[in-house]
Order: structure tokens, then C-alpha cells, then sequence
């Protein structure tokens, strides 16, 4: 039965009431569809966003990139947006940048965390790029604006980062120009000496050659003065045009606003100007390929959105194509006679004069409509006895119009009677199955999908009929010939006659295959590593969540192995990344083989791989397993032509334990495991020790509690003289810390400082040591007290990139205190693990009048060449070696030899740990003269120096001892 003998089995009254129900149908489906989309989308009103804008509050793009923003989010659901202002176009220089940088982070420090941060142009993107890690070390980063596309592309290798990259169609706007203005010989450039304009006119320069019929000539403001500009504009030939590329300063560095840069231009121009901005539309500006910064600002906030929905930012590639669009202003084209017909189809066409229609369009269609209805009400009540006669008429036009509304809709629109064949089918279902109308009527679905799909079509259809309700469904369908499954989105609903008869059913089916597609792959990405394909963090989190209840439920046992690759760096740094990451991919297999079906192996990031093993029944199984990795992964590897060998590191815990653990706390057990293995040596396992963790923990504490104690005032510094023992003078002092513990009283540097070694903590107790000798030495300066200290600087602080950046800080704060006072004791043992970077260290801290000093010299394996690099000017032995020359000959034999080592090298000798008198007439004896120790003075503070100064004297017996060795000198 086809759609013309339905219609002749109804009266004319059910058709009206057929085609109003369907037409109702599919716009409160689609309206449905738009609710749903509307009532499903995340709540954003209580995220926080900060969107960090290059240029300033009034520049003509800063609202459009704001507006862009707004409209990716639903109206009454956009989260809350902070925006910080660089104003970096008028403010270049780096202290500006300083001052917003100390105003941002005053700002985030008096703020609730912000949920993401934005970045608007490349001065922004830049900036915070750099001090992310200090700003927002957990915060995702999405920029736009960006010209720089390679520095856009590296940063999305960050996980943190992804955005839109920005690119000017100065090609496009050319060829757009020359299109408008096809007799034009000459494209006057105007652009000035800024960074950005320079960078456009590099770029137009080198697309030069791809248009050789036309002449560029540059109208430079780094070479004139505005008004001599103005002066050369009235004289360009008619039948050109200008480009305006920047305008801002002119030679003579006068700065005008865009818009008053603009208004001088347009004045004196007797030529169309295109541009490659918004700003300037509507105030004269022609047009061009122009950036968009509303679509800019659109396609960053819907990365954003996704962002602020769970996709991580490392699954979010960064949108390299700029959403350039053409625009032209409509006045400006009829001011110059220029004809539309050149233009692309997209171009958006801007403040064009509208007609009385056009303003009215509205009223008048609904005037029309209105007095159209009554037409046909008042036709139908004159004409109602002819009615009958002209129904076939009306039938075939009523039906053409039905047809004409749903094959224009991109939904497949069919209907069927109650044996289930088709009846109608639009445009969207015939071109589905291939086959014309005719071809469609009087079959069921069994003519055009397999069996299986037809049957579940059947049954749908056969629940809508038989009930007389709706069904909202989605259906996959495998079409006949066998071809790809396709996922439809289906309402399937009765039509009923007036007596309430269900009659015939209608369906409207959406195509949402695609869709389902990027939603999977969204979800794929979410939850696997794109180069391995294994499990991400994310994902391995849940599994091993999951596989704790299950130990819960099942009293079963589980593992979890850390693996961390030895050597991977080297492999990057001497074959690439490319191979690097051929031999991840290999790894990731390896480890995937070993492990059982319902075994978890996952990549963390890098080089770390992390696997959890259920129900082993005992770590033995664990420590099988982390043998057969290591083994394996100890095995060279193959690739791309090269024999790459690594080891592995691996870690193991197992669950449970004694105490109660979640997965994160397991997970930072395995991993402390490996960190154990590799400190070990590397190439082998380590099993979790609750131990080692109860003691980690009160180190974390106690460290704690030495950092609060430096914020808290409770360190001071004590000090002990030097001297030199064969004339008596008081050489210099030694700065020496000590803990004024409100509990426990006065701490000697035995009780904390060997904690702090080697922990970031001790950078900061080593900037305070300098900061209060410096203010000591400064006070004594002023009282006319010029004695040298020395302060210890550990090889941690000496080897962080900002020590001669601080220090040069610390001593601008004394400008009239010589530098020379202060001297800087570093360990032995510190220098000579990385000699060439302490060396130059060393000797840009001398070039500030600084001198050096080795302390504990003798306790390492130095060597002559490396002693020789390091340019100290004293030489501490070590109070181990002093303590007993006495009585040992060894020692003193070794002390012979440290002096005639420093003689050689031209360095001053200090000798630690004079405990008596006798210690210091031995060290004379041998030729050492500089000296401390508790037979000088024991360390004191500040307040007791000046009275100690003036109450030392020299043992006698060193005076004794002096001129015995000067005499025996004379006689040799």
C-alpha cells in the first residue's frame, strides 16, 4: 500500500490531523533533543576560571575574545571568570613583567584555587608558561592567541597544556584584495616598528614571490613620522588598496591608539584598507581573512569545557587550524563600487543596510501567516459543498508539501501500517537504503536489514503499536548486504484516529554513529595511554581500587609492582624520542605477556610502569613475577636497526596489611620500594618495609619542624674566631648555626643539620645563614669592626641555578660593606662530585670579591687535578686528622703532607679542633699557623665578641713555639 491509497482511506479532516501530528513530532523531537542536551550539561557556575589577557582592558579584541568565552558555555551555567591584564603592548620591559608577576601572585595567594587558567595571545602564553610549575603546578593551561605554533605545539607535550594556535591569512587577505580590486597594481603596506608588526611583514614579505604580477610597497612607521605618512597617503593610485598590518609608534616613538592610528589613515586614504583583525570593522576598515577572536575565544572555552568535564588535558590536541573567517563591511563596498560577486560563499557580510522587509520581516510573515489562515478558514466555510469535488487536488498538494518539510530534514521520517511495511519514507531513509520510494512502500524491514536487525525493529515497532505509547529507543543496525553497523537514536510513537485507534506508527530515527564513535574515543583516551594503550593512571587507580574490595569479599591477596626503566634517558638523549618511544611500546608488551587476564599492567608516565597481580595467596608470587621483568627486560631489545640493553628497578607491596590502605597509599609503597631498589644500584627488586616508611614519615616531620623553626626566629647564629696562632691576630670569624629550641634549649648542629642534608631545606637554612652574617658583618662595619666571616655553603645550595643570582642579591642590599668580609666554606666531598660547575661557580662568585674555602679537606679521594681546578684560597683540615697528632704518627705524617699540598698550590692552611694548647704548638711545629678550636675559643654569640676581642691573648707556648721554628729555619 503506497501513500496515496492511505491517504484516500482517510476523509480530508485525518489527513490534516496526520500531517499536524507529524510535523509536531519531529520539531518537539528536536526540541527534546535540544532540552536534553541543555538539562544533561555539566554544572560550571561554581568552577573557576582565570583568563590572563596579553594586552589591556580597552584593547578593541580583549571583549571579543571575553564574549567568545561566554558563548561556549550555556548561558546561565558559565562558570565564574577572573581576568588579569598584562597590558604588555604598552608596557614591554622586563620590570613591568616583574610587577605583574609579584601583583598575580599577591592576588592567587588572597584566592580559592582557580579549576582551570587561560591564556590570551602569546605574552600571556609565554609568561605563564615559564612560572607554571610556581603559579599553578596543578592547574590545566589552555591558551589562544598563540602565533608562535612551533612553541604551541611543544607545550601541548606538556599534560597540563593544550589550546588554539593563532595564524594571520595574510596570503588569503592578498588574494582577497586582489580579487575585490582586480586592476590593482600595488599593495601599500602599513606597519610599524612593533614586534608583532615586524613578524607580519617578514611573513607577507616571504609570500611575496606567489604573487608575481603585484608590487609591494612598504610604508614603514619605523622610518616615518605620522604625519609624514599622512603626507603620502593622498597620493596612491585610485585603483590600489592598502594592507594594514600595525600601527601604533612612528619613528619619532609617538604612540597612538588603534582607533586614532586608524581615524589618520582612513582620513587621508582614496583606497579601500583590508586588515587582519576584527578591531577596525565598522569604523572604515575594509575587511580581509581576518582572526576571529570571538571564535578564538569560542573554540579555547569549548577545550575548556571538556577539560572542566573529566577529559584530561593531555587527551586534547591543540587546535592548530586559526577559525579565520572573511568579512567585508558592507559600506565601505558600496562607498567603492565594489562588486560581491569575487567574495567566498561563507563570507559574513557586516552592517549592511537592510530594507523595509528585511527590518520587518518578522511582523510581516506573521501577518501574512495570520491573515493566511483566515484566508483558508473562510475558504473552507464558503466552499465546504466543494470541497469533496477537489480533495484528490488538495490531497496531492497537501502531500507534496509534506514531502517537501521531511525530506529537507536530516532525521529519517517513515511511517507504517499495522503489519509493519512502510508506508512513507523521507529522503534521509531512502538514501540509507539506497532505493527510490517506490522501491520502499509495501515492504518491511526485513528487505533492507539482516535478520537479526530487522527482528529487533519488529519487535520495537510491534511494542509501540500493540500499547499505544511511545518508545524512545537506540537501535544498531546491520544493513542486508552486510555492511558496517550504524547506531540510530529512535522515537517511535501510534497515530490514532479520532476514536482513538491506534492506525499506523510513526518513527523518527538520528544517525548518532559517529557521535558514539568519539564518545567511546573519548573514553579511551580518558583512561589509556595513547602510545602503549595500556591502562593510565586514571584507570589503574579504579582497577586497583576494585581489586582491594575484592580482597575484602574474597579474603584474597594482591601486588602491586613499580617499575622504573634504568637508563631510558640515555636512550632518549643518544637515539631520540622516536626510538625511545618504540622501546615504551616494547616494554609495554613485554610486561602485558607476563601478567595474567586478570592481572593489571599500566603506564604511569615516562619510563614508569606499575602493574597489580590479584589473588597470588603470597608475596613469593610477586617476587617471581619482578624477577621474570627484570630478567626480560635486562634482555636487549632490537629496534630501528640499533641493540638497546636497559634494567629495571622494581618495586613490590602487597595487600593487605596490618593497617587499613586505600590505592593511592599502596601505590606511593611500591613506589618507595623501587626508589629503595634503585639507591641499591639499580637491576633488582625491593619489597615494601612498613619500617622504612613509619621512618620516612618522622623525618617528614622533624623536617617539618626545622622549616617552621627557621620561619619562627628560633636559629641564631653563634661564632668562633680564627686566628693565627704564631703572631696572635684574629683573622676571621666562623658562622656557625644553632637551634634556640623553645622545649629543649639550646641544639648543637649535630642534632638537625645531618637531617636536612641533601633535602631542598637546606637551600633555604643556607640563604638565612648568609642573610643574618651579612647583617652582622654590616652592624660591626658600622662600630668599625672589620673582621671576615664565613659561612657554610652545603653542595646543594651551591649547585642551584639561582645561588650567584641570590647572593649578588644579598650583597646589593650593603653597598657599602666590602664584599671581601664574607667567605664561603664548601665541603670537599661536595666539590668534587661535580667539579666543572663548582669551579664555575666559584669563579663567578670571586669576580664579586668573594673568597672560597675547602672544609673537612682530606676526608675525600681528591685528586691533584681536580684540586687544582677549584680555585679556594684556604684549606680547612679536617679536626679528625688534628685530634690525634699527639700521639699518632700517622696522623701527623698526613698533616705534613696537606701543608706542603697547600704550599704548593698557594693556598692558606686552617687547621679545625685545637683542643689545647699543645695541639696548636705541634701545628706550629710543622708549619701551621691559622687555627680554631675550644683551646682559641669556644663558638658565641654576636653580643660576645667584641668583649672576647678584647680580652684574647696568645698562649705563650706559641710564641715559644715560633720562634723555635723561625730560629731552626734561619739555621737550616
Amino acid at each position: 500500500m503506497d501513500l496515496e491509497s492511505c491517504m484516500h482511506r482517510v476523509t480530508a479532516r485525518r489527513w490534516m490531523y496526520l500531517f499536524v501530528t507529524v510535523t509536531a513530532l519531529v520539531l518537539a523531537t528536536f526540541a527534546s533533543r535540544l532540552a536534553a542536551d541543555t538539562t544533561d550539561s555539566p554544572r560550571f557556575k561554581d568552577q573557576r576560571v582565570l583568563l590572563i589577557y596579553s594586552y589591556h582592558p580597552t584593547f578593541p579584541t580583549a571583549r571579543r575574545v571575553y564574549e567568545g568565552i561566554l558563548a561556549a558555555f550555556p548561558k546561565e551555567d558559565h562558570p565564574q571568570i577572573d581576568i588579569e591584564f598584562m597590558d604588555s603592548k604598552r608596557h614591554v620591559s622586563n620590570e613591568y613583567q616583574a610587577l605583574f608577576l609579584e601583583s598575580l601572585r599577591y592576588k592567587l595567594a588572597q584566592r580559592p584555587a582557580y579549576d582551570i587558567v587561560m591564556t590570551a595571545d602569546d605574552n600571556a602564553f609565554n609568561l605563564i608558561k615559564s612560572f607554571k610549575e610556581e603559579l599553578f603546578p596543578d592547574t590545566p593551561m589552555v591558551f589562544l592567541g598563540v602565533n608562535d605554533r612551533q612553541s604551541a605545539l611543544s607545550a601541548n607535550a606538556e599534560p597540563q597544556i593544550t589550546g588554539v594556535v593563532e595564524a594571520a591569512s595574510i596570503a588569503g587577505t592578498i588574494h582577497l584584495a586582489g580579487s575585490l580590486r582586480p586592476q590593482m597594481s600595488t599593495l601599500h603596506v602599513i606597519v610599524d616598528s612593533t614586534p608583532s608588526g615586524q613578524a607580519d611583514l617578514k611573513t607577507l614579505l616571504a609570500l611575496a614571490p606567489q604573487f608575481p604580477g603585484k608590487t609591494f610597497k612598504v610604508l614603514s612607521l619605523a622610518d616615518l613620522s605620522w604625519s609624514e605618512l599622512s603626507d603620502a597617503l593622498p597620493y596612491i593610485d585610485q585603483k590600489d588598496a592598502i594592507l594594514l598590518l600595525s600601527a601604533y609608534r612612528d619613528s619619532n616613538q609617538t604612540q597612538l591608539s588603534f582607533d586614532d592610528a586608524l581615524e589618520l589613515i582612513l582620513t587621508k586614504s582614496p583606497v579601500p584598507v583590508f586588515h587582519l583583525w576584527e578591531h577596525g570593522l565598522g569604523d572604515g576598515i575594509l575587511g580581509g581573512l581576518i582572526i576571529s577572536h570571538f571564535e578564538q575565544g569560542k573554540k579555547a572555552a569549548q577545550i575548556a569545557r571538556y577539560i572542566l568535564t573529566g577529559t584530561s588535558p593531555a587527551a586534547i590536541p591543540v587546535v592548530t587550524e586559526s577559525p579565520n573567517i572573511t568579512v567585508v563591511d558592507d559600506r565601505v563596498m558600496r562607498r567603492f563600487d565594489l562588486s560581491y560577486a569575487p567574495l567566498p560563499e561563507a563570507t559574513q557580510v557586516r552592517f549592511k543596510r537592510s530594507t523595509l522587509f528585511e527590518r520587518y520581516a518578522i511582523e510581516l510573515a506573521s501577518v501574512g501567516f495570520l491573515f493566511g489562515l483566515m484566508s483558508i478558514f473562510i475558504a473552507y466555510l464558503i466552499r465546504q459543498n466543494q470541497l469533496r469535488t477537489k480533495l484528490s487536488r488538495t490531497l496531492a498538494e497537501q502531500k507534496h508539501t509534506l514531502r517537501a518539510i521531511l525530506d529537507n530534514l536530516d532525521a529519517c521520517v517513515y511511517l507504517k501500517d499495522m503489519e509493519g511495511n512502510y508506508i512513507f519514507a523521507n529522503a534521509a531513509v531512502r538514501e540509507v537504503f539506497q532505493v527510490p520510494l517506490e522501491h520502499v512502500v509495501g515492504y518491511d524491514d526485513y528487505a533492507f536489514f539482516s535478520p537479526l536487525t530487522a527482528q529487533e525493529i519488529i519487535q520495537n515497532d510491534k511494542n509501540v503499536l500493540d500499547s499505544g505509547q511511545t518508545l524512545r529507543v537506540e537501535e544498531v543496525n546491520t544493513s542486508k548486504d552486510g555492511g558496517p553497523p550504524r547506531t540510530y537514536r529512535s522515537t517511535k510513537l501510534p497515530l490514532k484516529n479520532e476514536q482513538g485507534n491506534v492506525f499506523a506508527l510513526c518513527g523518527i530515527s538520528v544517525d548518532v554513529t559517529e557521535q558514539k564513535q568519539y564518545e567511546e574515543q573519548l573514553k579511551f583516551m580518558a583512561h589509556y595511554d595513547q602510545l602503549t594503550k595500556l591502562p593510565n593512571r586514571l584507570l589503574f587507580s579504579d582497577r586497583l581500587q576494585q581489586a582491594i574490595l575484592q580482597c575484602h569479599r574474597n579474603n584474597e591477596v594482591l601486588a602491586v609492582i613499580y617499575i622504573d626503566l634504568d637508563g631510558f634517558k640515555d636512550i632518549n638523549d643518544h637515539h631520540g624520542h622516536e626510538t625511545g618511544d618504540l622501546l615504551l611500546k616494547e616494554i609495554a608488551l613485554t610486561g602485558h605477556h607476563i601478567l595474567r587476564e586478570q592481572d593489571t599492567f599500566a603506564r604511569l608516565g615516562g619510563d614508569e610502569f606499575v602493574a597489580v597481580l590479584v589473588d597470588i595467596q603470597e608475596q613469593a608470587r610477586a617476587i617471581e613475577i619482578a624477577k621474570r621483568l627484570i630478567k626480560l627486560m635486562g634482555t636487549p631489545f632490537y629496534i630501528s636497526n640499533k641493540l638497546l640493553k636497559i634494567s629495571a628497578s622494581i618495586g613490590i607491596t602487597t595487600y593487605p596489611q596490618e593497617e587499613s590502605l586505600d590505592a593511592d597509599q599502596l601505590l606511593r609503597q611500591a613506589d618507595q620500594a623501587m626508589y629503595a631498589a634503585k639507591t641499591k644500584g639499580k637491576n633488582r627488586y625491593h619489597c615494601f618495609d612498613s619500617q622504612i616508611e613509619k621512618h620516612i614519615i618522622q623525618r617528614e616531620q622533624r623536617l617539618d619542624r626545622i622549616q617552621k623553626a627557621i620561619r619562627a626566629g628560633e636559629l641564631v647564629l653563634y661564632y668562633q674566631p680564627k686566628v693565627n696562632m704564631a703572631t696572635g691576630e684574629v683573622i676571621g670569624l666562623e658562622a656557625l648555626v644553632r637551634w634556640l629550641h623553645p622545649e629543649h634549649g639550646l641544639l648543637p648542629p649535630g642534632d638537625f643539620l645531618p637531617l636536612i642534608e641533601g633535602h631542598s631545606l637546606s637551600i633555604e637554612l643556607g640563604d638565612w645563614v648568609i642573610a643574618q652574617a651579612l647583617e652582622q658583618l654590616d652592624h660591626w662595619y658600622k662600630q668599625g669592626l672589620e673582621l671576615s666571616v664565613s659561612v657554610n655553603v652545603s653542595n646543594m645550595q651551591l649547585e642551584h641555578d639561582r645561588f650567584v643570582e641570590k647572593l649578588r642579591t644579598q650583597l646589593g642590599y650593603y653597598n657599602n660593606l666590602p664584599n671581601s668580609l664574607l667567605q664561603l666554606e664548601i665541603l670537599e666531598t661536595g666539590a668534587l662530585e661535580n667539579t666543572n660547575f663548582v669551579s664555575a661557580t666559584m669563579n663567578e662568585c670571586r669576580q664579586m670579591g668573594l673568597q672560597f674555602a675547602l672544609d673537612d679537606f682530606g676526608t675525600a679521594y681528591s685528586s691533584l687535578s681536580h684540586l687544582k681546578k677549584l680555585p679556594a684560597a684556604y684549606l680547612k683540615i679536617d679536626r679528625g686528622f688534628v685530634k690525634d697528632i699527639l700521639v699518632d704518627a700517622d696522623d701527623r705524617a698526613i698533616l705534613e703532607g696537606v701543608i706542603s699540598l697547600a704550599n704548593a698550590f698557594q693556598m692558606k692552611l686552617i687547621a679545625e679542633g685545637i683542643e689545647s694548647v699543645e695541639h696548636g704548638t705541634a701545628l706550629l711545629q710543622l708549619g701551621c699557623q691559622l687555627a680554631q678550636g675550644y683551646a682559641i675559643a669556644r663558638p658565641m654569640p654576636a653580643a660576645d665578641i667584641a668583649e672576647w676581642l678584647r680580652t684574647w691573648k696568645q698562649p705563650a707556648a706559641w710564641r715559644q713555639a715560633t720562634v723555635s721554628t723561625a730560629k731552626e729555619d734561619h739555621i737550616v
